[in-house]
């Protein structure tokens, strides 16, 4: 389980998102969380029990952090970033 307010990449591991990455944005309360899942800037967050969250390895933040600005070309503009590599 994910500490209360360690906010960052996180693996959902059950319940109906198992398996999916999403992005741990905040808090409901003790026991659930809001996540992101797919494009945070785009989309509405999910309520997940916070005991259904792991945090991730950094490669994966960065692998997610790729996928995005792939997919969503207006968030580089946006923010003036360079993908390398």
């Amino acid at each position: 389980m994910i500490a209360r307010e360690d906010y960052g990449t996180v693996l959902i591991t059950k319940g109906e998102h198992a398996g999916t990455i999403g992005y741990y944005d905040d808090d409901i309360d003790e026991l659930e969380a809001v996540v992101y899942i797919g494009t945070a800037l785009f989309q509405e967050g999910i309520t997940v029990l916070r005991e259904h969250l792991e945090p991730t390895d950094e490669k994966i933040i960065l692998l997610s952090l790729h996928r995005l600005l792939n997919k969503h070309p207006e968030v580089k503009d946006y923010f003036g970033l360079v993908l390398r590599g």
